[in-house]
């Protein structure tokens, strides 16, 4: 299965946006639909890539399981702004290399 990628470009780049925000301090609210989006945005990029580059594919993957809304992990606040911005700066990259057609 593949996405678009002028559906998926859009996608990964909000889940990136919506990232970065969550290192400041939000509601509860906020968390839960950074991760129902993250994990949204994380499966869509996992199915796009796969067979096409097997190592985005897989780090799509882990991204989608850390950032699940079903069964959350917790890592705690310190762990989580680490995390939220390095996903977001992959998010945001991944979305700029399908805008510009480097990685289709």
């Amino acid at each position: 299965m593949s996405f678009s990628p002028s559906f998926l470009a859009p996608a990964l780049s909000a889940a990136g946006v919506i990232c970065l925000v969550a290192v400041l301090p939000m509601p509860y609210g906020w968390y839960m639909l950074t991760r129902w989006v993250v994990c949204a945005a994380s499966i869509a990029a996992a199915l796009h890539w796969y067979g096409r580059s097997d190592k985005i594919a897989v780090v799509a993957m882990v991204i989608a399981l850390l950032f699940n809304p079903i069964q959350p992990i917790a890592l705690g606040r310190p762990l989580w702004m680490l995390v939220d911005v390095l996903v977001g700066a992959v998010a945001l990259w991944l979305g700029w290399r399908l805008r510009n057609g480097t990685s289709r």
